[in-house]
């Protein structure tokens, strides 16, 4: 979606991408990138055209970082699945995970200081550090919410 004007664009996968699974913004904000079966793909934001065309290697650790729940700006961790079902773990780069949540899905970042997740169809906003948790008050959300992305560039008319 346009977020200058409001304007929705589908983002076309080749054939041979397979299902998507994951979707999220480059950190510049004039692309998105989606995790498919069958690779990475880049595609310009809307309002840009195009086919969405498979990631290089050159650009790879890039969008996998945007794929990725980074904690805090400079990142000391990221968001990942708890061994045990249902839930959400922090990992850093030593350690065992800790839990950040049970019965929660589908973690984005929020921001540089929070990050946001599915608690059922409520949406679970934590800081990174200090402060409380909140709620997204939601109103008729849809029957199944999966996947929320967040936008942190810069919109330019």
């Amino acid at each position: 979606m346009n977020l200058l004007s409001g304007a929705e664009r589908e983002i076309e996968l080749p054939r041979e991408a397979g299902a998507p699974r994951r979707v999220a913004w480059f950190r510049d904000g004039h692309a998105v990138v989606v995790a498919a079966d069958g690779g990475v793909y880049r595609a310009g934001a809307p309002p840009d055209g195009g086919r969405a065309r498979l990631v290089p290697g050159t650009e790879r650790g890039a969008a996998d970082s945007a794929l990725d729940v980074l904690l805090g700006r400079p990142a000391f961790a990221r968001v990942v699945p708890c061994a045990e079902p249902d839930a959400l773990c922090v990992a850093g780069d030593t350690g065992t995970p800790g839990l950040l949540a049970r019965g929660a899905r589908d973690a984005l970042r929020w921001g540089d200081d929070s990050v946001g997740f599915f608690l059922g169809s409520a949406v679970e906003i934590r800081p990174v550090g200090p402060g409380r948790a909140r709620r997204l008050d939601w109103r008729n959300p849809p029957a199944r919410p999966r996947q929320m992305t967040v936008f942190l560039g810069r919109l330019s008319p």
